[in-house]
Formats: structure tokens, C-alpha cells, sequence
């Protein structure tokens, strides 16, 4: 059962967020930041509700607080608050809040929130350690490259990624040896990925990076920029405001860089439009071809069977016949006529045969066309 640490000045509030959570999670509320600092090390929350209007130390400084010190860094914060506006919002990112809910709380919401930020602290756990020793390869092999090779080196690998997975992890290895900590979001015809060199980003870093892609090519927020292009953003988190020099360098070399994985993402879209209408193709040609076969074996029962039956007409002719009292001639004429239209039946279906290869024939040639 998780922790859930609810802080409020408001009674009222904490009561009532209490009454909802307790039956899924553990809570544990304070009526005040300080309150909370003092009693964190006792009991250590996974995640924490936090108002941001509370007096003597806001939710902003709390967040700051938690987000600084080394033990308890990594906890989920989602801000609680009645304004719901874009300042509000950078504020509480800025200051390292992990989501975002405003007043009046809708509970379900807020407990999903809850849960995709639970599932993703346990999936940060599993991943930190893989991550940790791919960076660690990835950093010794370009640690002799300049930036501008990263840039280069990325563009050449792009090209080649088959899927996102391989293409997001090119992206990181290019931004870590940059010194960069980012968030990326690609955004496709059909859905959104956004994604941390860890995992899933946050709730809120989504947020904003769907909310600024239209601000312009960069949008800067103290430490933090957003580079945008047509499919993709990036939110690089550590950016050197204290060195112009480096500052800015990686703002020269993101937009090229951020170029080609614009480019690569739009290829990738139309190679993935190009393979799914091959296959629909595929699976068109084959319905085809099965229907051929279908109508194929009907021709050939209706041929048997119209065969038989004029056999069965000659035969039944020629015994009535007997009692008509005609001339021999007469007799041969008729069964000659009989015979020569079941002939003609035989051959019209014999035709319709070779009409089934012809079919055949192309068939082969579209199959191959597909392939």
C-alpha cells in the first residue's frame, strides 16, 4: 500500500482527502510545510499532495526543499491548487513538482494521478540501474567527440533507427554526452510519446511541452528551455545559465540536431503509412486469390454436374426415342445435337479454366509487386 502525504492548512480539505485515500493508500496529513519537514524522516512518504497557499512556507518551498535534499528527492509531488493557469504551472514545475490538480478535486483524477506516478517510481527503480551503466558506455565512447561530432554522429545513426525505441535511445546518448538532462516529446499522426532518459516523464512535463510546442523555436524558463519543432520538442532541464559561452553553443547545435530527428520522425511515419498499406495490399491480394480458388472448385462441381446431366439426357433421349417410330437419321440427328451441346458445355467450362490461369498470372505478378 503506498504512502500518501497530504499537506494543507486547510482541515477541511486534509479531512476529506483522508476519507477518500485511506481505503487504497496510507495517509498521512499536516497542516503545515514545517510540520511535514519535521516528521518526513519518521515517515517517509511515496508521494506527496501539496497545497501551494499555506503560510510561513508555501508549497513552492516545500517542493524545493524535498527536491534538494538527497534522500528524499526522488518523491512524486502533485501540487494542489485553486488557479489553474499557465504561471501557476511553471512555477510549480520550476520548482520541481512532479503533476499538477486543481480545486475542487475530482477523486478519480486525482487517484490516477496517484497511480501512473506509483507505477512509474517502481518502474524509475528498475530502470535507473540499466540506464546508469548504458550512459556510462555511452559517455566513455564519445567523451573524445566535440559537440558538434555528437551532432554529426547522431544525424548518421538516426538515419539508420528502425523504430522509436531506437531512435529515442540515439536521442538520449546524443543529449547526455552533451551534458544535457531532457525531456523529449514526439508527437505522430495517431499518438504522443513522451519520454525521460529514465522512463515515462512527468505528468506535468507533458503537460507543458504540449502547451509551449507553438511558442516558438525556443522558449526559455530559467534554467529551463524548450526546443520545438514540427513533430518533436525537447525540455532540456539543466541548462547552463551561468555560461554563456556553453549556454550558448548547445542552443546552436539542439536546432540542427532536433532537425534531423524531425526529419527521421517524418520518415518514419511515411515508411510505417508505406508498410501498412502493403500489407492491407497483401491481405487484399490474398482474399482474392482465395475467392478465385472458391469460385474455381464451384466451376468445376457445376461442370461435373452439367456433364452428368447431359449424359443423363442422352441416355433417357435415346431410350424414348425408340418409341417415336423415326428414321435412323432421324434417331442419329437428334442424339448428335444432345451430344454436341453437351460438348459445347464441356468447353464453355474448359474456357472458364483457362481464364482461372490468366487470373493466376496476375495474381503471381501482384504478389511480387508487394514483397
Amino acid at each position: 500500500m503506498g504512502k500518501i502525504a497530504v499537506v494543507d492548512d486547510e482541515q477541511t480539505g486534509t479531512v476529506i482527502l483522508d476519507e477518500y485515500l485511506r481505503k487504497d493508500y496510507e495517509i498521512f496529513t499536516y497542516d503545515s510545510g514545517k510540520s511535514f519537514i519535521s516528521d518526513i524522516s519518521q515517515n517517509v512518504p511515496d508521494i506527496i499532495l501539496l497545497d501551494i497557499a499555506m503560510p510561513e512556507m508555501n508549497g513552492y518551498e516545500v517542493c524545493k526543499w524535498v527536491k534538494n535534499h538527497d534522500l528524499y528527492s526522488g518523491i512524486p509531488i502533485i501540487f494542489v491548487s485553486a488557479k489553474d493557469m499557465l504561471d501557476e504551472r511553471l512555477k510549480g514545475y520550476e520548482s520541481g513538482g512532479d503533476d499538477f490538480i486543481t480545486k475542487p478535486l475530482v477523486f478519480e483524477e486525482l487517484k490516477k494521478k496517484i497511480d501512473v506516478l506509483l507505477a512509474g517510481v517502481e518502474e524509475y527503480k528498475s530502470l535507473k540501474s540499466d540506464y546508469e551503466s548504458a550512459f556510462n558506455t555511452a559517455m566513455q565512447a564519445m567523451s573524445s567527440a566535440g559537440e558538434l561530432g555528437v551532432v554529426m554522429g547522431f544525424l548518421d545513426k538516426v538515419i539508420l533507427c528502425k523504430n522509436y525505441d531506437e531512435f529515442v535511445n540515439e536521442l538520449f546518448v546524443a543529449t547526455e554526452s552533451l551534458g544535457l538532462n531532457c525531456t523529449v516529446q514526439i508527437r505522430l499522426y495517431d499518438d504522443e510519446i513522451n519520454l525521460t532518459h529514465d522512463g515515462q516523464s512527468r505528468p506535468l512535463e507533458a503537460e507543458l511541452l504540449s502547451r509551449i510546442k507553438n511558442k516558438g523555436r525556443f522558449f526559455d524558463a530559467g534554467s529551463r528551455t524548450f526546443v520545438n519543432f514540427e513533430r518533436i520538442s525537447l525540455l532540456v532541464k539543466n541548462m547552463p545559465i551561468d555560461e554563456p559561452d556553453r549556454y550558448g553553443r548547445i542552443k546552436d547545435n539542439l536546432p540542427p540536431l532536433l532537425n534531423g530527428a524531425n526529419a527521421r520522425i517524418c520518415a518514419m511515419e511515411i515508411e510505417r503509412d508505406i508498410e501498412n498499406k502493403r500489407l492491407a495490399m497483401r491481405r487484399a491480394i490474398e482474399d482474392t486469390h482465395s475467392a478465385i480458388e472458391e469460385a474455381n472448385e464451384e466451376v468445376m462441381r457445376l461442370k461435373e454436374e452439367n456433364n452428368r446431366t447431359m449424359e443423363d439426357l442422352i441416355k433417357e433421349m435415346d431410350a424414348e426415342l425408340m418409341f417415336f417410330d423415326l428414321l435412323p437419321e432421324k434417331e442419329a440427328q437428334m442424339h448428335n445435337l444432345l451430344e454436341n451441346s453437351r460438348k459445347h458445355v464441356v468447353e464453355s467450362y474448359d474456357k472458364g479454366m483457362e481464364l482461372e490461369k490468366i487470373f493466376d498470372d496476375i495474381l503471381k505478378q501482384l504478389f511480387e509487386a508487394v514483397d
